[in-house]
This record gives structure tokens, C-alpha cells and sequence, in this order.
């Protein structure tokens, strides 16, 4: 299972962590199910309950990913949530 990576072609970082069915998690479930379109697997979306952390489940696998908020920081600084925004909001 391939996961997210940042960065450039010769240094990569691998984000998030993926754990097997069996792994204990503690979560509350935020978005019951959210079938992707293209490829037709469905997901559950959590926050744990301890640290408030995404959690995705798959359905088709039953693997847990989560990802860390230094790593959601990572991913907006990637994205460019610190150069000017060329949207007027939310729905542009």
C-alpha cells in the first residue's frame, strides 16, 4: 500500500502511518462512510479520542491510517498555505 509522500524527487518523506485490522484504536467516528467515486471503496472517517488525530478505515482492507498534526502542518506548508491565495473562499 503505497502511502502520501511530500518533498522533492530525491528526498521524499513519507507521511501518516498505516496499521493492520487487529490494531486497537481508540476513535470517534466523524463521517460514517465516504465512498470514493473511482474506485468505488468505501472509507470511515475518525478523529482518536485522545489526541483528536484523523483516522481513515478502509472497508475493503479493514487498515487504519493515521496522521499526525505536525504531519497536517507539513501538508499545508507543501500545499502553500503560506503564499498568497488566488481563491475568493470556500466554494471558488
Amino acid at each position: 500500500m503505497k502511502r502520501q509522500e511530500i518533498g522533492s524527487k530525491t528526498k521524499k518523506k513519507r507521511l501518516g502511518k498505516i496499521y493492520p485490522p487487529d490494531t486497537y484504536v481508540f476513535m470517534l467516528v466523524v463521517h460514517r462512510k465516504h465512498k470514493d467515486e473511482k474506485s468505488g471503496i468505501t472509507y470511515q472517517v475518525a478523529t482518536s479520542a485522545n489526541c483528536g488525530y484523523p483516522i481513515v478505515t478502509s472497508e475493503k482492507t479493514s487498515n487504519i491510517f493515521t496522521l499526525s498534526w505536525k504531519e497536517i502542518i507539513k501538508l499545508a506548508v507543501a500545499a502553500g498555505i503560506n503564499r498568497p491565495c488566488k481563491t475568493k473562499g470556500y466554494f471558488d
